[in-house]
């Protein structure tokens, strides 16, 4: 039988490697965001200047961004999906293979990034055992499909109609995106109120101060956290900028 140490050691592996995942994806999260919101700020400046040039590399600029940030989202979803086995055991096998090779960059695992990202979504609503909050059946998904199509001409151009786009258009265009990114930002908040409701925060400098060795300090930190649930609980609080 393990003993409590050797369970303590095992436990603080698993949930400080998660941890790390976590704290990297939050951090990207957070950049990306930060581009996403500086670039609708200065494009939107640019647009009601007339400086026409400026607004149509601005624009341009401002959706690649907007889904730079979704297809990590997507990513982010489908990670904090697989975390543990006994969260990914509530997804379907063939939902558990497609998440894995898609994050594989597996050809098994290609989809759409439309179909990705409604994935991604209702399969960490799945395993975080939360209520749907996202709804497909809106115009906000119809107007956001709608982008991705305009999106695509500005990856792929065949001509200069492609790359060109008006105020109204890009206005057009930033509400469906708009739509996405509440979906993004409304699953995180339901997944940070989750680990909540089942985390107690560990004061981890006040056990440190108090312990005599390496073997206690263990022992005591597991009993505080006793799974990596209350790690990510934590985390989820304090964001990457404590740890």
């Amino acid at each position: 039988m393990e003993n409590p140490v050797d369970t303590a050691r095992r436990l603080l592996d698993v949930a400080n490697e998660q941890v790390s995942v976590a704290a990297d994806s939050y951090a990207t999260y957070e950049m990306l965001h930060a581009d996403v919101q500086q670039l609708l700020t200065i494009t939107k400046n640019a647009g009601q200047a007339g400086d026409e040039p400026r607004f149509w590399l601005l624009a341009r600029s401002s959706i690649r961004a907007q889904f730079a940030f979704f297809e990590f989202a997507t990513r982010m979803f489908l990670q904090l999906s697989l975390f543990f086995e006994v969260k990914a055991s509530k997804l379907s096998k063939k939902n558990r293979e497609l998440a894995n090779l898609f994050l594989a960059d597996d050809k098994g695992g290609r989809m759409g990034m439309l179909d990705a990202f409604k994935f991604s979504i209702r399969c960490v609503e799945t395993t975080h055992e939360l209520v749907p909050a996202t709804d497909f059946g809106t115009s906000g998904w119809k107007d956001f499909q709608d982008t991705t199509v305009r999106r695509d001409g500005f990856m792929h151009p065949k001509k200069s109609a492609d790359v060109l786009i008006t105020p109204e258009e890009f206005n057009a265009m930033i509400s469906g995106t708009g739509w996405a990114i509440g979906a993004v930002n409304l699953t995180l908040q339901k997944m940070a109120d989750s680990y909540e409701s089942k985390a107690t925060e560990p004061n981890f400098d006040k056990v440190s101060d108090r312990l005599r060795n390496i073997g206690d300090m263990i022992e005591q930190v597991s009993k505080r956290t006793q799974t990596p649930e209350q790690f990510l609980g934590w985390l989820h609080r304090t964001r990457h900028q404590k740890l």
